[in-house]
């Protein structure tokens, strides 16, 4: 599906600009990697979806996720804006939909989620959809009496939670936001938009959790 290399989807950028709240340049982004998936596919439909990411999973992961990504905004508009129904990526089986943290973020997703460590430590005892909710322009300034940044509670009007300094250096390494307010503060890939799945972040913390029992 060549014809597609050149084309700017103006309808699927002004979506993504202004329903979606994506900045110019990730909107860009977005519609180059889609342009990757229609050109390399000779149909839009089931077989050949899963038959374009299936290996490219295995070849490049970095590139599957951001295609993917881009993928499912382009059906998610489809299906809002014109009424079509196009095929989802399907990687189960192939893998669990994203890829394993850094451990150092899962140690920061431990700290956040937990009640009590098993050191006797206080954790900030968030949920997990609260977190996965959260996004970097929730992100407040340096607190340098608490050493820490608040960072708003996206599910409670008014309400935030003191994140420590090194946290958010960590969470900031991994995400790379480069200044997008609307990145989540944990991506399922750096610099993406779309947000790590919640039951990744469960996982996260339960690994740094046994690593802990175990050392």
């Amino acid at each position: 599906m060549a014809r597609y290399s050149k084309m700017k989807f103006p309808d699927f950028r002004e979506w993504l600009m202004f329903d979606q709240m994506f900045e110019k340049r990730t909107a860009t982004v977005y519609i180059c990697h889609l342009r990757r998936v229609i050109e390399g596919v000779p149909s839009i439909d089931q077989d050949s979806i899963n038959a374009y990411f299936h290996p490219l999973y295995k070849e490049n992961k970095s590139a599957c996720y951001a295609r993917r990504a881009a993928w499912i905004k382009f059906c998610k508009w489809s299906k809002e804006e014109k009424g079509i129904t196009l095929p989802q990526v399907e990687l189960r089986g192939e893998d669990e939909g994203f890829e394993p943290l850094p451990k150092e973020v899962d140690a920061v997703i431990f700290w956040l989620v937990t009640k009590r460590t098993p050191d006797g430590s206080r954790g900030l005892k968030m949920p997990v959809n609260t977190l996965q909710q959260m996004k970097w322009s929730h992100v407040g300034p340096l607190y340098p009496s608490f050493n820490g940044r608040m960072v708003k509670d996206p599910t409670s009007s008014g309400n935030g939670l003191m994140f420590k300094k090194e946290w958010i250096e960590v969470l900031e390494r991994y995400a790379d936001p480069q200044g997008d307010q609307a990145v989540p503060l944990i991506p399922a890939s750096p610099g993406g938009l779309e947000p790590y799945p919640v039951r990744g972040l469960k996982l996260a913390y339960k690994r740094h959790k046994r690593s802990l029992s175990q050392s």
